[in-house]
């Protein structure tokens, strides 16, 4: 895909934990949607960044996610 695709180049994946209803799979970092807003658009439980992000990301993936409120 490109920048303005859904996912934009490159997807890492995140494991889950299984939930009451099992795994949730498909879920990941990446980027896309440029022309709509890129990092601000929304999601289905993943996290969108930006082109260069995933560029820096894919070099070095993380390892842990903490997510705040």
């Amino acid at each position: 895909g490109g920048p303005n695709s859904a996912y934009g180049y490159g997807f890492i994946m995140i494991n889950l934990p299984a939930g009451p209803l099992g795994q949730r799979e498909g879920v990941g970092i990446h980027a896309g949607r440029a022309n709509r807003g890129g990092p601000r658009y929304g999601t289905n439980g993943c996290i969108r960044t930006t082109e260069k992000a995933m560029q820096v990301l894919e070099a070095d993936a993380p390892t842990e996610i903490i997510i705040q409120e």
